[in-house]
């Protein structure tokens, strides 16, 4: 059984990766096209996770 230390670390990981990609796209947003930003989404919605 995964301890609750475990998975209040997994937890802040993933909300500092989430912040951090953030912040990125943030700062590069003006310099993406509408089509870029819409490529990239499909892209990521189209990944099959198992």
């Amino acid at each position: 059984m995964v301890s609750l230390l475990t998975q209040a670390i997994v937890f802040f990981v993933i909300i500092i990766g989430t912040v951090k990609i953030y912040h990125i796209v943030f700062t590069v947003r003006k310099e993406l096209s509408c089509t870029t930003a819409m490529m990239a989404a499909m892209m990521l919605g189209s990944m099959e996770v198992y």
